[in-house]
């Protein structure tokens, strides 16, 4: 006999463009960013820039390091702060990752480049 699912919240995504986009807002103590973030439904962690750090005001190296591999090779080094993540009506707190650095080793600061896109959000 099939199962037939039902879901509360319904997000419809373009067919043609890369990956899944949405909007999200970070926040952490009394700060709070809003950003785009891309979408891995396979990925272990999530993963946002040096800049969405320092905009929640957080001390980046003072979270729990970790060291990334990123499919383009090379490693990323990481800190993981608390903070509250709001999307699609949803809000959860959540341990993510922050870049120690302005920008990836090796990585041009462009919007289509997927690794600096993966790092806004990648969850």
């Amino acid at each position: 006999m099939p199962t037939q699912l039902s879901f509360e919240h319904h997000f419809s995504y373009s067919l043609f463009s890369t990956g899944i986009t949405l909007s999200v807002v970070l926040s952490s103590s009394d700060m709070m960013i809003r950003t785009k973030a891309n979408v891995d439904t396979g990925a272990e962690f999530c993963v946002f820039t040096y800049d969405v750090g320092i905009g929640l005001g957080l001390d980046i190296e003072s979270g729990i390091p970790m060291e990334m591999g990123p499919a383009g090779g090379g490693v990323v080094e990481t800190f993981g702060h608390e903070v509250n993540l709001q999307t699609l009506d949803v809000s959860f707190d959540s341990i993510i990752s922050i870049s120690s650095k302005p920008k990836f080793p090796s990585q041009q600061s462009t919007a289509n480049d997927p690794i600096r896109c993966a790092a806004r959000f990648v969850c």
